[in-house]
């Protein structure tokens, strides 16, 4: 975006958004987020931050230390935030009512409407979309699904609701889940 005659800025969709992803904060103490925070209108972070996600979202509204204003802040987690001693299911839940406490929108096959300055809204769709295996083809996916069973280390330490170990099928359904999800939420928009 340029400045016009006058010096305004006009942003051409509305909306600054900052994207945060794969900071590992929880691997560097030191680790901050800028001061002053850049100029944004919401700020998207796309998982990655600390091992657990109530963690992940303890340390990104610490972070953020209430800066960031009535600016929305959005949270997908990634596999690092279902990294726990807590199964999936029960960690998604405790992180969601912990994500209400801050006043993060945390997004796990959801959308939000955030409104931008100029008044017009952005939707953004959540979803943590785990491999479907299929990269090698649909017809090799079940190869790479029990490949995966010795030596996927994104999965480790995610158990299921039964104490289960998170495998490659359970990925491979959630995948399945999700994008049905943004399917349909793509599907759906009026245009």
């Amino acid at each position: 975006a340029f400045p016009d005659a006058t010096g305004k800025v006009e942003h051409p969709l509305g909306m600054r958004l900052w994207i945060l992803s794969d900071v590992r904060a929880d691997l560097d103490p030191a680790f901050s987020l800028p001061d002053p925070l850049p100029d944004f209108d919401a700020l998207l972070v796309a998982g990655g931050i600390c091992t657990g996600l109530e963690a992940s979202l303890g340390w990104l509204a610490a972070a953020l230390g209430g800066r960031q204003g009535r600016r929305p802040v959005v949270m997908v987690p990634g596999n690092l935030e279902y990294w726990s001693e807590i199964p999936l299911v029960e960690a998604l839940a405790k992180g969601r009512r912990r994500a209400v406490e801050l006043g993060i929108h945390l997004l796990s096959d959801e959308t939000v409407r955030l409104k931008g300055p100029d008044g017009r809204g952005v939707h953004v769709v959540g979803a943590t979309l785990w491999t479907d295996w299929a990269l090698p083809g649909t017809g090799r996916a079940s190869w790479a699904r029990a490949q995966a069973r010795h030596c996927w280390t994104d999965a480790k330490g995610i158990d299921t609701d039964g104490g289960r170990p998170w495998g490659p099928h359970d990925a491979s359904g959630a995948h399945a889940r999700s994008r049905a999800f943004i399917e349909d939420v793509l599907a759906s928009v009026v245009v």
